[in-house]
């Protein structure tokens, strides 16, 4: 795998000046060091980046620049580094170089941590105060418009519809046509990736009308807790084509019964495939329920269609 140089060429040049204007006034002072730029991001899936400090004039010898970490990330578990820790500036050379690698987690709070790197005063070279800190933060990458069903708001909200069973979809927006909505979110784990859950803890969501669905098995709003934060995967037909094949994430979900009830909660499976297009805004998906549970089979079909507006 290749990988990024997250921080560029632009606190080179600074770096660069201020040599040259120190340089102006003869002097021996320690040639100046720093990070090139003081942000970048790490990508979650695997992604690699070189971390770049910059100097205004190399050294005779090599030269190991000590740093400190900070920050909210986990070590091991959010990054790690990449060969060596030590940043190494090499004899005769004016850049030091770190790798680090973002392992792939399940961990949905990691979008929401960063990374700090403070540069330590080193003995033959001066640190540049204002290029000493670098912040990293994590970042997971989209090549599909998802906000055109997962808009980034407070609720957003998904309309779906379905039939019930294998046939096609009924048209219109009433009960006939399974009219239902769910709380739609990217997904903070993986690319192009749609979940369906309330971000209150404890609290559910409509999603697939499964309290409608599963109501003769003592499943209400309330009680059910349906979570399914990585169900949708879009895929292009292309780099950069606005349309191609919608899959489920195969999956067991934990639906639970009124506390009236007595009863246990159940499981099913999902499973299933379709297409999406951006430009209507229309997710279709053949899915199959694992209902073994319920004495019902393991490939109970049914089709849906969710939009990104609300029919009339």
């Amino acid at each position: 795998m290749g990988y990024r140089n997250g921080l560029g060429i632009v606190g080179l040049g600074i770096l660069a000046l201020l040599g040259c204007r120190e340089d102006a006034v003869v002097n021996n002072a320690p040639p100046l060091f720093g990070f090139g730029d003081l942000e970048a991001s790490l990508e979650i899936t695997g992604d690699t980046l070189a971390l770049t400090v910059y100097t205004t004039r190399a050294l005779p010898r090599d030269q190991v620049i000590d740093y400190a970490l900070g920050g909210t990330a986990l070590p091991g578990e959010d990054y790690r580094f990449t060969g060596s820790e030590a940043l190494l500036l090499p004899a005769g050379e004016t850049e030091a170089r770190l790798l680090l690698t973002a392992p792939p987690s399940d961990d949905p709070d990691r979008l929401d941590r960063f990374l700090l790197i403070e540069l330590q005063p080193t003995a033959d070279l001066r640190l540049a105060e204002e290029r000493r800190t670098a912040r990293i933060e994590f970042s997971l990458e989209h090549t599909v418009d998802l906000e055109r069903w997962a808009p980034k708001i407070a609720f957003p909200i998904l309309w779906a519809y379905t039939s019930f069973g294998p046939e096609p979809v009924p048209a219109g927006g009433g009960l006939s046509a399974g009219a239902h909505f769910a709380f739609a979110h990217a997904s903070k784990t993986l690319p192009n990736v749609i979940g369906l859950y309330n971000t209150e803890p404890g609290r559910s969501t409509n999603a697939l009308n499964l309290h409608r669905i599963y109501v003769d098995y003592e499943v209400s709003t309330g009680s059910a807790n349906i979570r399914m934060p990585d169900l949708i995967r879009l895929i292009p037909a292309e780099p950069g084509a606005s349309f191609g094949r919608a899959e489920i994430i195969p999956q067991r979900v934990t639906i639970t019964r009124r506390a009236s009830s007595g009863l246990p909660p159940f499981e099913i499976g999902l499973s299933g495939e379709g297409t999406y297009d951006e430009t209507t805004g229309q997710i279709s998906l053949a899915i199959y329920f694992d209902e073994t549970e319920l004495g019902n089979g393991d490939s109970v079909l049914r089709r849906y269609v969710f939009e990104a507006e609300e029919r009339p």
